[in-house]
């Protein structure tokens, strides 16, 4: 999402109205955005005014202990799962995942998330569990052990203004995490 989507969002706002934009982000959205601005800043630089970072996620705190995700997660895509909580999720979805027990029925236990890829689910635990923004590592090579992926840099960030807001009581974007968040950054 920030290789492709908020690139192409930012380029169509410039394109409609000749301006450039103020990026809201909140949680994922900031971390697409960290990852684009790492990537892309001095594309980014002549498409925003400023980033405005609600929850600012790079290394959360882990949600899903690593041995439930290595049990769940990393088998979905075998068993031609790609998503969670998605349209028909607990109708279709879930039964297939089921079989797998305990451990998937508590994986999948949110009726008030949000739809997501299994891939994203992945990334999202490896960067947790690795306390490092990383790139995503194929399944089969982080279960062989190699779960280092290429480090994503904030730190030559500079070019586009960033306001941090993280809440007090934030459990899942601490505000020690947007801390460090801050502290990568170049500005």
């Amino acid at each position: 999402m920030g290789q492709y989507d908020n690139r192409a969002n930012l380029k169509m706002i410039k394109e409609k109205t000749g301006q450039k934009a103020i990026y809201l982000g909140f949680s994922q959205g900031t971390t697409q955005m960290f990852y684009a601005l790492a990537k892309y800043e001095d594309e980014l630089a002549d498409l925003m005014l400023k980033f405005v970072a609600l929850a600012p996620c790079i290394t959360p705190a882990p949600i899903l202990p690593e041995i439930m995700a290595e049990q769940t997660y990393y088998k979905f895509p075998s068993l031609g799962v790609h998503h969670l909580y998605g349209p028909g999720y607990w109708e279709d979805e879930f039964l297939t995942i089921s079989g797998l027990g305990e451990m998937a029925k508590r994986a999948g236990n949110c009726k008030e998330c949000a739809p997501t890829s299994i891939q994203n689910s992945i990334h999202w635990n490896q960067v947790q569990h690795n306390k490092r923004f990383q790139e995503y590592v194929p399944v089969a090579q982080y279960v062989a052990g190699e779960r280092e992926g290429k480090l994503i840099d904030i730190s030559s960030i500079n070019k586009i203004p960033i306001s941090m807001v993280v809440g007090e009581v934030d459990e899942f974007c601490t505000p020690v995490d947007a801390r460090a968040a801050a502290d990568l950054i170049g500005a």
